[in-house]
């Protein structure tokens, strides 16, 4: 039977070096308030070498969430065209529409998608 878990790390990716910093309880609370889910010493790592995710204002979380309910209506009225249930626009208005509020959706969260119908090739591999 083979050794279970993920394989080990390169010896140049192993951290063996501990640092150590004090914090004042107001430095604390607002260290524990930006860091949100990550743990403070993964949070302070991404910090120190510029590696954090951007960071999303709340109105656009509710803006994206108000959005999924729009955008899966949309998915449901384009089915209902399809099969015949639904009349008065064609099916790839609505898909373009629902595509657009997706669109938008990953603006508000600063998501980048590739654009399948680019021309731009991958030179890597």
């Amino acid at each position: 039977m083979g050794k279970r878990g993920p394989a080990p790390k390169p010896k140049s990716e192993h951290r063996n070096t501990r640092v150590s910093v004090y914090f004042s309880d107001d430095e604390l609370a607002a260290l524990d308030h930006r860091r949100g889910g990550r743990s403070r010493g993964q949070w302070l790592r991404e910090a120190g070498l510029g590696e954090l995710p951007a960071l999303v204002p709340e109105l656009n979380r509710e803006a994206w969430v108000d959005l999924s309910r729009v955008a899966g209506l949309l998915g449901r009225y384009v089915v209902a065209i399809e099969v015949g249930n639904a009349k008065g626009m064609p099916s790839s208005v609505v898909t373009e529409l629902r595509d657009q509020v997706q669109q938008l959706r990953n603006d508000l969260l600063g998501i980048q998608v590739p654009d399948p119908d680019s021309d731009e090739v991958d030179d890597e591999g």
